[in-house]
């Protein structure tokens, strides 16, 4: 069975996703099928190294596609301006080029740094996310944002860079475990908050399916993400829309649901509590808020009520259940 394809065309790049229909594959065909690709360097850390870069080597080797590895640290302290220049360090070592991709494989931090690498090397190189958390999947993996945290705060430096490629596999979500798969669904749920009411009812309708992580159903879930995002970013790719009139967020200010608190907590935390998590408690705190004060006008105010009233949006409550593990 041939996988999904889902095209999305932006002022300033086009991105291809493809959401893989059986395990394995890899996304070697679609690599080598590049007009202007010549070779990968995979960019991963060493966890998720471990568990996924053999087979993606050998999807691209099969597909004739000459690829390198460059491994970074894990977890989010690295996502920074000095481990970006070991990487250039790297690239400069294996004469990476225009023609040259990176792939990214692993969760939002590797592609973010990845991203932002790919971006400022030679002003930008084409790269590839092949995400393997629920939450890059969903979110991260698109929209062109990538960047490191400064001394200032998270993701301060940065640029617009879309990846050329994404390659899904929900099969690779069997290797997360469940506290950092669930804590993934937060940017879905904010999705669904913050722009699509019916798919806020979607995710109540398939809890079950969604939390057994049965496959079919989440190729639908991240699809519809993809496309929730997607609009947004069309609407707002450098993301300078500001205030309307009546004070509704308008543009890609409405991704950012549930990050204002959601980042107060990763700093607090010294980067220790995962940014799904601290997303999700930043929706609980940042819709409690919007009902106790009356509401937030537009969609938001809305979606809040939704949430609150009777049994509507489980998927929000247990996230506030997951994450006060």
């Amino acid at each position: 069975m041939s996988p999904h394809v889902i095209e999305f065309a932006f002022t300033v790049g086009c991105t291809r996703a493809v959401i893989a229909s059986e395990a394995g594959r890899g996304p070697g065909p679609q690599v080598a099928a590049a007009p202007d690709i010549d070779r990968c360097i995979v960019i991963s850390d060493a966890r998720v190294a471990e568990l996924h870069l053999d087979g993606l080597r050998e999807s691209l080797r099969e597909s004739r596609v000459p690829v390198e590895s460059l491994i970074v640290p894990p977890g989010d302290e690295h996502k920074s301006l000095g481990e970006a220049v070991r990487m250039y360090g790297r690239l400069a070592e294996l004469n990476a080029d225009r023609r040259t991709a990176l792939l990214a494989v692993g969760g939002g931090m590797v592609g973010d740094l990845a991203g932002f690498v790919a971006g400022t090397w030679m002003r930008g190189i084409p790269w590839i996310n092949c995400p393997t958390t629920l939450l890059a999947m969903v979110d991260s993996c698109l929209g062109g944002k990538v960047g490191v945290n400064g001394p200032t705060g998270k993701n301060t430096i940065g640029v617009f860079h879309h990846p050329r490629l994404i390659w899904i596999d929900v099969a690779l979500l069997g290797t997360l475990p469940q506290r950092t798969y669930r804590a993934g669904l937060a940017e879905s749920i904010k999705h669904a908050v913050a722009l699509d009411a019916g798919f806020l009812d979607w995710h109540e309708s398939h809890v079950e399916g969604i939390l057994a992580q049965d496959a079919d159903t989440l190729r639908v879930l991240i699809e519809r993400n993809l496309r929730c995002k997607a609009r947004v970013v069309a609407e707002d790719e450098r993301e300078t829309a500001s205030l309307t009139s009546d004070d509704s967020i308008v543009g890609r200010a409405a991704l950012n649901l549930g990050h204002t608190i959601g980042h107060a907590l990763e700093a607090a935390s010294g980067y220790a509590w995962p940014h799904g998590e601290c997303v999700a408690l930043g929706l609980v705190a940042e819709m409690d808020l919007a009902v106790t004060i009356g509401g937030s006008p537009g969609r938001t105010a809305i979606a809040s009520k939704r949430c609150y009233s009777g049994s509507a949006c489980r998927s929000a409550r247990l996230h506030r259940s997951t994450c006060m593990m």
